[in-house]
């Protein structure tokens, strides 16, 4: 059994509490047809714990289709997930017909090839790294692909920013130790070939990290006509409350500028701006399915005057 940390802990806690009170995944319903969603559970890697886990999602069943939105597990170490992932989607596949599963960051940490190293049923529906997945519903075509960092989020100069210290930062995190050996050369491309396949024939847009910055905040010190743009144009929350950095940045042991800049070089790894790609043609009444942020379960934007609906569903 692993050492639990007090994330690990509290995981173990939505498998304990009543449905009512904690549920691992939601319904919803999008053009008539009913999808559960679910991402972000964090669990030990206990291999005891998949059957459990998926017995608590079939609990909560409202659909056929599971949009499993990755991060199974908690890998801050560094562990090697893929065994327990594995056999933990073998076991939810028993209650849905299909699982759309996009791997999420702390799957896939701790080896070389990680798309490759799953055994996955032929129910599990699961984009390879540069293979994004199109599939049909009775009432929606999906597109299932991989997006992570690639740091155009935003300008990071709007933030007193650079790339080099986004590079920088991401080294000492454990994405950057764990990662794809900490090369972020590779998402790029993931989010371009994921753009080309986003034309308006799509109704549901499934991926693991972020496809808007909308989805993420900033802080800054005072707010300045970059940042003013950046909210009309992107709807991008700045957030300046300098008192509120202090008390924050109190509880850290540190200072409120060290605060700012430690939170807006995180929210720089939230995702990749996908939605507003030079290639990808977005429908109106677009739907996007997301994880990894652990914010928010629902939010409506306009995107180039196309409506988005942004869903997950991320138990904290």
């Amino acid at each position: 059994m692993l050492q639990r940390d007090d994330s690990a802990k509290h995981a173990l806690e939505r498998l304990q509490a009543p449905l009512t009170q904690y549920s691992l995944v939601r319904t919803v319903n999008i053009n008539g047809e009913n999808f559960d969603i679910g991402s972000d559970w964090h669990f030990p890697i206990e291999l005891e714990l998949a059957e459990a886990a998926a017995k608590r999602i079939s609990q909560a069943k409202g659909s056929d289709i599971l949009f499993c939105g990755g991060d199974l597990n908690l890998t801050d170490k560094g562990q090697d997930s893929s065994h327990w992932v594995s056999s933990f989607l073998h076991e939810v596949s028993k209650s849905y017909a299909v699982v759309v599963f996009v791997p999420g960051n702390h799957d896939l940490r701790g080896r070389d090839n990680p798309f490759q190293s799953f055994e996955l049923p032929p129910s599990v529906v699961m984009p390879n790294q540069f293979t994004p997945q199109v599939i049909n519903t009775e009432s929606n075509r999906l597109l299932v692909g991989n997006v992570f960092y690639d740091l155009k989020f935003i300008d990071p100069a709007a933030l007193d920013l650079t790339p080099e210290q986004l590079r920088e930062f991401y080294k000492t995190v454990p994405d950057g130790k764990f990662l794809l050996n900490g090369d972020l050369s590779t998402f790029p491309e993931m989010t371009d070939i994921v753009a080309r396949k986003l034309d308006e024939s799509i109704d549901i847009l499934v991926t693991h990290a972020l496809p808007h910055p909308s989805l993420v905040t900033f802080r800054v010190t005072n707010k300045d006509d970059r940042h003013f743009a950046l909210e009309r144009e992107l709807d991008i929350p700045f957030i300046c409350d300098p008192e509120d950095d202090q008390v924050r940045a109190h509880k850290r042991g540190m200072t409120a500028e060290q605060f700012r800049t430690r939170w807006n070089l995180k929210s720089f790894f939230m995702g990749s701006d996908l939605l507003s790609h030079p290639d990808a043609q977005i429908k109106d009444g677009l739907h996007c399915v997301y994880g990894h942020n652990h914010r928010g379960d629902k939010k409506e934007i306009t995107v180039r005057g196309r409506r988005v609906t942004l869903l997950t569903h991320q138990p904290q």
